[in-house]
């Protein structure tokens, strides 16, 4: 299943969940990474290659005199990157991650720098006693601002209402950024990818001069978006935990309520016994909620199939309608779970 599928699937849960008298609770999930890579990199030094050479350096500077941009700023950026892709990948034990300790240059640009010279990936990887080099290799960051007049209603200190015209800036940011990941024993370029980075920030003001600089700085969008772009590279490469949430009914039937009493309390055996009374004494409808409820318990223990069964059932035998929406997000982490896996070596 897709991402924009995936949401779609938790929009329909949350919109059929709002008016049926649920309780909701967060369960941590593991995302597995887009690609696989391979097992016997376990442990990865990581570098900074995006900082321009000395002749591009100094281009970088006169445009930035000329555009009025920060010296130095994508530098910054460029850093808060790697610390973005860092604090993901340390939250997931499938890498050792562990700074370099050298800065390489690059571009400084937005196309990749020639491959890294294998000698050095060797030399860099011996030095860290590590697998593989992760390298950042591209970061370029663009904005734009666009100015505009929105009329806004305000009341003054005796309560009459008013309209007022106040200027809007709303800027957008794009931070992008390559990435290499090196192995160093069998010389192979195991990704190479470009993430993006974006984000949109909005003020408002009496002018349109009070209204930029009501914005952030230029330098703090980039590092921000920077950041991103980092979190979403170590996506690519690194399983993630995520947080997700799950409802459960609670009204309609006592033994619904009962349950949902010991669910709220974490004991979900005692919640899944009470449910389990309202399929003996429940009309089909109650049965229906029972059954999700069941679903919901064993997914939170850890149980995958067994939750897919009770949703299964929820959804055939009682004609439970989020059942089967929910059935489609089960069949979705069972398949994560596989990939995980295989991404892990079945060390999860």
């Amino acid at each position: 299943m897709n991402r924009i599928l995936s949401f779609a699937v938790a929009c329909m849960i949350a919109a059929g969940l709002s008016s049926c008298g649920m309780h909701s609770l967060r369960i941590q999930v593991v995302k597995p990474a887009e690609i696989t890579i391979p097992q016997h990199i376990q442990k990865v030094a990581i570098a900074n290659r995006s900082f321009p050479s000395k002749k591009q350096k100094v281009e970088n500077i006169l445009e930035g005199i000329i555009t009025g941009e920060g010296i130095g700023m994508d530098r910054e950026g460029s850093e808060e990157c790697v610390a973005g892709l860092v604090e993901i990948l340390r939250d997931y034990p499938r890498y050792t991650a562990v700074n370099a300790g050298v800065e390489l240059e690059g571009t400084g640009r937005e196309a990749f720098p020639p491959v890294l010279d294998w000698e050095e990936v060797k030399r860099l990887c011996q030095a860290n006693g590590a697998d593989g080099l992760l390298l950042l290799e591209v970061f370029d960051s663009d904005a734009s601002v666009d100015i505009s007049l929105q009329d806004e209603k305000y009341k003054d200190k005796e309560g009459v209402e008013h309209v007022r015209t106040v200027t809007v800036a709303n800027t957008d940011v794009k931070v992008t950024t390559g990435w290499r990941f090196y192995d160093a024993s069998s010389m192979q370029i195991v990704d190479e990818f470009k993430a993006i980075g974006t984000k949109s920030w909005s003020a408002k003001g009496i002018d349109e001069k009070d209204a930029r600089h009501r914005l952030p700085s230029r330098r703090e969008t980039v590092k921000s978006c920077g950041y991103i772009a980092g979190n979403i590279y170590a996506a690519r490469i690194s399983p993630v935990n995520l947080w997700v949430t799950r409802s459960y009914y609670v009204r309609k039937h006592p033994g619904l309520k009962a349950g949902a009493t010991y669910a709220n309390a974490q004991n979900w055996d005692a919640a899944a016994t009470e449910w389990k009374k309202v399929l003996i004494d429940g009309d089909n409808k109650q049965k229906g909620r029972a059954a999700y409820n069941l679903a919901v318990a064993s997914e939170v223990k850890g149980n995958l199939e067994n939750a897919l069964s009770w949703a299964q059932k929820a959804a055939g035998e009682y004609g439970n309608g989020n059942a089967n929406a929910y059935i489609s997000i089960l069949k979705q982490r069972m398949y994560d779970q596989q990939r995980l896996k295989e991404q892990t070596g079945g060390n999860q």
